[in-house]
């Protein structure tokens, strides 16, 4: 992405200094907006990673059970 800046406010006088501190203040809002988006995807992604790990380790704890030999009843 290509971003346009504007000439120095010094030698464009008060309007560009303005264009600049408008564009700043947008590109901090923008900045904020994706650090949250960043923040809930992380969020959620290792949620995620503990409820495969759960499944995961109970799916385990299964298999061995299984493997386990049993006593029959009545035998």
């Amino acid at each position: 992405m290509t971003i346009e800046t504007t000439p120095y406010p010094a030698y464009g006088g008060p309007h560009a200094a303005g264009v600049l501190r408008v564009r700043a203040e947008d590109y901090r809002g923008a900045a904020e907006e994706l650090r949250a988006e960043l923040d809930a995807t992380e969020r959620y992604f290792t949620a995620a990673f503990e409820r495969v790990d759960e499944s995961s380790s109970t799916r385990d704890r299964i298999r061995e059970l299984a493997k386990r030999p049993t006593r029959r009843i009545g035998a």
